[in-house]
């Protein structure tokens, strides 16, 4: 991963703190929040920082990937840096601010933060922020508590026009949707190269790079992982045998999941 990280202005005249924030800090957040993941494991940001405020601002040629469409994902994986930073930020006693920007350009700033001293505790999920791995194995079936859906509702009430819908019993329409989705990551040579980019095929594929899909969690066996290696060397052989099998087999572990 490589971030592009500008040299700090001087100091303004008159700017004082009790406790300045100190240039190490914002490097070691900026570190640690470059373990959120993005499209193509690529981190397309440019960092700079006046002393006062940290400018993000979106570097278009290292973004722009299958699943970015109308920068949906780049969106997306600004939320998860943003998360990983305000997390990082505790360990030195800072609470993160920030100002989000409408559209996605290379010249303007797509989030502007600002830190303040605070004293509030380490946040515990610092120990996670650089195991960034994505499971897809089977969750619990048990029905969600009261405390637990009440917890959830206060949580989506913090954000203007998003809601939560929970059901009981399978929904058809939201397996045919589902359905419909990873066929199209299959099917879609481009999406299906950014996939398998971020699977991990082996354990020392997992260690060394401690993010991405650990391939136990696809729920495949040794025969299937060797396929995903080959498709991974040759993405043209997925076309060829999609229909004489795989695409049974994708829907198969869909509707498992489900």
């Amino acid at each position: 991963m490589e971030a592009f990280f500008d040299t700090p202005s001087s100091p303004k005249k008159g700017s004082q703190t009790s406790r300045p924030i100190k240039y190490h800090e914002i490097q070691s957040i900026v570190r640690m929040g470059l373990s959120a993941p993005t499209g193509d494991n690529a981190q397309h940001w440019r960092f700079t920082w006046n002393d006062q405020t940290l400018a993000i601002f979106y570097v278009k040629e290292l973004g722009e990937h299958a699943l970015n469409n109308n920068h949906h994902a780049t969106y997306l994986s600004l939320g998860c840096l943003l998360e990983s930073m305000s997390i990082s930020a505790s360990s030195f006693s800072l609470e993160v601010s920030y100002q989000l920007c409408t559209e996605c350009e290379e010249d303007k700033p797509i989030a502007l933060l600002t830190f303040n001293r605070s004293f509030k505790k380490t946040d515990p999920l610092v120990s996670e922020v650089l195991r960034r791995q994505t499971v897809r194995g089977a969750l619990s079936r048990e029905k969600m508590s009261a405390e637990l859906k009440l917890l959830l509702d206060r949580e989506v009430e913090k954000f203007e026009n998003c809601r939560l819908a929970i059901y009981d019993e399978k929904d058809k329409q939201l397996l045919d949707y589902l359905l419909f989705c990873d066929e199209l990551m299959w099917k879609n040579k481009k999406v299906s190269v950014d996939l398998l980019k971020w699977v991990r095929l082996s354990e020392k594929e997992i260690s060394e790079t401690r993010d991405g899909m650990p391939w136990q969690t696809l729920e495949v066996n040794t025969v299937e992982r060797f396929m995903l290696r080959l498709f991974r060397v040759y993405p043209s052989v997925i076309s060829l045998l999609w229909y004489l099998g795989f695409k049974f087999k994708i829907n198969f572990l869909t509707k498992k999941a489900f």
